[in-house]
């Protein structure tokens, strides 16, 4: 079932994590306003300052067969909210 092609877009909050690190601050003030919340500075500044800094690959924590690897693209290109992302990056 895809959810997005039944409700309206307004309802969600699109976000990819590689932005999000870029500029915590800005994302969660959105995200709050999205949620009809107040966003003060001084949470924002708490929230922002335990984001890691870069992504963590926990793909490389273990050894992954090509047959693998082929097999995740294949299953990802089924789902557009992972167009952009490969196992390289």
């Amino acid at each position: 079932m895809d959810i997005k092609k039944q409700t309206q877009e307004e309802y969600f909050f699109n976000l990819r994590h590689e932005p999000f690190i870029e500029s915590p601050e800005n994302y969660l003030k959105e995200l709050c306003h999205f949620l009809g919340v107040d966003a003060p500075s001084d949470y924002l500044n708490d929230c922002a300052s335990i984001v890691f800094k870069s992504p963590h690959k926990s793909r490389n924590d273990i050894k992954w067969s090509q047959e693998l690897i082929d097999l995740v693209k294949k299953r990802m290109g089924e789902f557009p909210f992972l167009h952009g992302y490969s196992y390289e990056c």
